[in-house]
């Protein structure tokens, strides 16, 4: 089986899990700029999500310690997946999340999509293409040796990409959320980075539905826009 094969299975497999779950892949956001610039309009939120959060970085670091074989993954996916979004229900902090403080028992049963959507509009009303800009050309130009090469990486028209790099689009056009998660996977960032580059155009990819769990897997096992759009397909849902 070739790797991105196996790519593939390991993502939908690990998708269809985190489903029965009801676990959205929750990135850190106390770690985002915005949060740091704005923490009071945030702190409402956050408790809402902690536990997101806290599985969400258990998954990350047991999923990173499976080995890919088909016939034994999906028994180790449920005892390792399990034992790690166990841990986060239980109050326990995984490695990367530094004393987290807030009570989750009594917010389990919130609308989490609302909470989202609370989190996305505060971003939105901070978002700026200057902002967006000057971020993706800090991450981008680490990683990229020229425009051109990352049209080609992330399938977006070249000259569309030059305009957004050097802030020339016109003021009331709209940076998609799709052409910020190509961009994201075609600089290989973890989701992590990828929320901190989306967050400046007022995006947030958490999860919370069956697409953004696969498209939030493909970003933490960096799997580049070609295989995320195989694995779209898959399921029958939008490509990117």
């Amino acid at each position: 089986m070739r790797n991105g094969e196996s790519i593939v299975d390991k993502i939908l497999m690990t998708e269809q899990f985190l489903s029965t779950q009801k676990t959205m892949l929750m990135p850190d956001v106390r770690e985002l700029q915005v949060y740091k610039e704005h923490r009071h309009r945030f702190e409402s939120v956050l408790p809402y999500l902690e536990l997101d959060i806290r599985s969400s970085l258990a998954i990350k670091n047991a999923l990173s310690k499976i080995a890919f074989q088909p016939f034994t993954f999906a028994i180790q996916l449920v005892k390792t997946l399990s034992q790690a979004l166990l841990a986060g229900k239980r109050g326990g902090t995984p490695p990367g999340l530094n004393g987290a403080g807030a009570a989750v028992g009594a917010v389990a049963a919130i609308d989490k999509h609302a909470m989202v959507y609370k989190i996305q509009e505060m971003l939105r009303e901070e978002a700026t293409h200057a902002s967006f800009a000057q971020e993706l050309n800090r991450i981008a130009f680490a990683k990229v040796s020229t425009v051109k090469e990352l049209s080609e990486r992330s399938n977006i028209e070249y000259s569309y990409l030059n305009k957004l790099l050097n802030n020339k689009l016109r003021p009331n056009a709209t940076i998609s959320r799709d052409l910020t998660i190509k961009l994201c996977l075609a600089l290989e960032l973890d989701l992590l980075e990828a929320n901190e580059l989306m967050s400046r155009a007022g995006y947030i990819l958490c999860g919370n539905t069956e697409r953004d769990r696969l498209l939030s897997l493909c970003v933490q096992e960096k799997t580049g826009v070609m295989t995320a759009n195989e694995i779209l397909e898959a399921r029958q849902l939008p490509l990117l």
